[in-house]
């Protein structure tokens, strides 16, 4: 006899930030990247390449706010032992007007980007 496999298959959606109550007029979006991680052949373009990408980061937290967040979650057992599990999570939305307000490096091997905007009037759909 085969053992049973069970697969379980779950989305979760967080609700958007201007579904809760009191939300800020103002959102603030944190994002941080590793300078040495970075594909570039020399320290200058790895250390451009950290700024874009926490800039990337910090813009995604923003839609993250403003948008929600899906969750996929997968998880597969046999014999009521866990055999695998998963968690994917999206975001998709447009973020404009947002400005930088600081980029800062922290430490010798990330930089942190800080962005802010308007809450978008009437919420995201």
């Amino acid at each position: 006899m085969t053992p049973r496999t069970a697969f379980a298959v779950l989305a979760l959606f967080v609700l958007p930030a201007h579904a809760q109550e009191a939300a800020p007029a103002v959102l603030t979006g944190v994002g941080f990247a590793p300078i040495s991680s970075q594909p570039a052949k020399t320290d200058e373009e790895r250390r451009l390449l950290a700024i874009r990408a926490s800039h990337l980061a910090a813009l995604r937290n923003l839609a993250e706010q403003v948008y929600g967040v899906k969750l996929q979650s997968q998880s597969s057992a046999s014999n009521t032992s866990l055999q695998s599990d998963s968690i994917r999570a999206t975001v998709s939305g447009t973020v404009s007007g947002a400005r930088i307000v600081k980029i800062t490096p922290k430490g010798d091997d990330t930089y942190e980007t800080v962005v802010e905007m308007r809450r978008p009037a009437g919420g995201a759909d």
